[in-house]
């Protein structure tokens, strides 16, 4: 992934995994999906992905967390299909997360 196009890339949950993503990663055994992959956006999807994980879990954008990586840092990152959603097979580990009203302030244009 070329870091001069896309040099960060986000991946949304609820505050309740926050400490369990700090201390391992995020990590593909735990997708809810069909495909066992953990799903990352670039700037261009950080929205629809607040708006998306919300829905899907039933909390409010408040209660979100947003982890934010060096896209060179995703092994084996691929396109999911979509502008501005990424997945990976790959455990990804993270130090760096803002809550999601936070990082949609900062990051979305």
């Amino acid at each position: 992934m070329n870091d001069k196009i896309v040099p960060f890339l986000f991946h949304v949950s609820p505050k309740s995994n926050r400490a369990s993503i700090l201390k391992s990663g995020v990590d593909p055994i735990f997708s809810h999906g069909i495909r066992k992959v953990s799903w990352w956006v670039d700037t261009r999807a950080l929205m629809w992905a607040v708006s998306h994980c919300s829905d899907r879990y039933g909390v409010s954008p408040a209660n979100l967390d947003v982890f934010i990586v060096k896209a060179s840092a995703v092994p084996q990152m691929r396109n999911a299909g979509f502008v501005g959603l990424h997945m990976t097979g790959c455990r990804v580990k993270v130090s760096e997360y803002l809550s999601a009203l936070k990082a949609l302030e900062t990051y979305s244009g």
